[in-house]
């Protein structure tokens, strides 16, 4: 689905059912307009008055936030209507869309395997044609990785670009709203409603566009593109490789100079354990406040202590207790500099390393997965493994804090697989021109599940 089309709201009212019952991608219902000009899915960590809001925890049940979001106010004041509350990974610490607190988030295009995550909700929604925007946020690839594995456009932003006023933080210093379409015009248009300079978000940027669809190019002439060999190396699969091969060899027909990048190992190897000590430590710290007193989960004891003790062993599930337990022992005042300081003098050198080979081009590509989305049945659900490179270079953006976007490459066994499109800082307008050439290239604008 995309912003122009139109369809019947009984029809459309149908689908969103339909699809819940297939992909179990709804958290709850919210009350949507019948006169709207366009309807939106929204992550279930971002606040909407009156709407219950659990973020896939059982610690936040029955939570219902009094104040919008400031991205929720940004789409009502251009006439959107949220129809409901997508799932997600409980309080964003996952990427398989399986530790909802409920039900998992099927795939739209083969419902044996997952929808990716945390946004994986948002992702699948979009996929099955029910909304032509999906709202997400990206702390690691939470966005681009369920892109990825739903054939979607997944945008993630330059950090600060989009409020997070109203927003559930995970790991705040790499925490991004982002979100979900079906085609690059339309996010170009996302992002012109999300942007802006926030006054009660002091991490909000006043940098603009405003005019990204307006300004969309597709010439490939003279375009600096960086090939992310250090990435593409380590994908093996022939079916992916022969995809990026041919469009390797159609940027060429087209005008573009292809420029191979790499970056040292010894930096690359260390992108999942210095975001993983980070995002643990500062999730951590962020989640201190999830007690059962405040809000949430309230069970009833003797004392404060066994109250606290009570919410957060009935309210956790074992996959985040696990992450507090890392990122509490890496806070502790004697692990501090051995461990989260050390992780932040790293993230910086990976960061200038990074940005270095972004200076010069117009954007970096590479295959957002290795592979296409996996079977259900075949997840380590554990969530503490360690990624390779072919996963882990997502998370590059969000140590950066640079935009990228992950858009539909190709199929292998009926599902889709993406390509990563990265840019520097505040370039957003450069990855999506970039973004647009490939998109009618291979000619999915407007891929749905539906659409095939």
């Amino acid at each position: 689905m995309r912003f122009k089309d139109s369809i019947d709201f009984q029809e459309l009212t149908r689908k969103w059912h339909t699809a819940d019952e297939k992909i179990h991608a709804v958290a709850s219902w919210c009350d949507w307009k019948e006169d709207s000009s366009f309807y939106v899915a929204v992550k279930d960590n971002i606040s909407v008055a009156g709407i219950l809001m659990q973020a896939g925890s059982h610690i936040l049940e029955g939570y219902r936030p009094v104040y919008d979001a400031t991205v929720i106010s940004r789409l009502r004041k251009h006439g959107a209507s949220v129809f409901c509350k997508s799932k997600m990974d409980e309080l964003g610490m996952g990427d398989t869309g399986l530790n909802t607190g409920g039900t998992p988030i099927l795939n739209p295009y083969d419902l044996s395997r997952i929808a990716g995550g945390s946004s994986g909700g948002s992702a699948a929604l979009v996929a099955n044609g029910c909304c032509p925007l999906a709202i997400g946020t990206d702390t690691g690839d939470s966005i681009r990785q369920p892109a990825s594995y739903t054939g979607t456009i997944g945008v993630k932003p330059t950090y600060g670009r989009i409020s997070r006023y109203g927003v559930l933080p995970y790991a705040n210093s790499m925490d991004t709203v982002g979100f979900f379409t079906t085609c690059i015009e339309d996010a170009a248009y996302a992002l012109e409603i999300l942007e802006g300079r926030d006054p009660i978000d002091m991490t909000s940027s006043a940098m603009l566009s405003g005019h990204y669809k307006r300004s969309l190019d597709s010439s490939l002439a003279g375009k600096k593109i960086g090939i992310f060999r250090s990435v593409m190396d380590t994908i093996k699969n022939p079916v992916f490789q022969k995809s990026f091969e041919d469009l390797i060899h159609h940027l060429e027909k087209k005008g573009a100079h292809l420029i191979w990048v790499d970056l040292d190992s010894k930096w690359l190897d260390l992108v999942d354990p210095v975001y993983k000590t980070i995002a643990n430590a500062e999730a951590c710290s962020n989640h201190a406040c999830l007690d059962g007193l405040r809000y949430g989960l309230q069970p009833i004891e003797n004392t404060v202590e066994e109250s606290i003790k009570h919410a957060r062993t009935a309210g956790f599930s074992s996959l985040v207790k696990k992450r507090f337990i890392y990122g509490a022992y890496s806070l502790y005042e004697e692990n501090q500099k051995n461990l989260f300081e050390k992780a932040q003098r790293i993230r910086r050198q990976i960061v200038q390393e990074y940005r270095a080979a972004l200076e010069d081009l117009d954007v970096l590509l590479a295959l957002s997965t290795p592979d296409i989305a996996p079977e259900i049945a075949e997840m380590d659900r554990s969530g503490m493994q360690i990624e390779s490179i072919s996963i882990s270079h997502l998370k590059l953006d969000n140590l950066a804090g640079t935009p990228s976007l992950s858009l539909p490459l190709g199929f292998k066994q009926g599902c889709p697989f993406g390509l990563c499109v990265r840019s520097d800082r505040f370039q957003e307008q450069k990855m999506f021109d970039i973004a647009k050439a490939i998109e009618e290239y291979t000619g999915f604008a407007g891929l749905c599940v539906e659409a095939i």
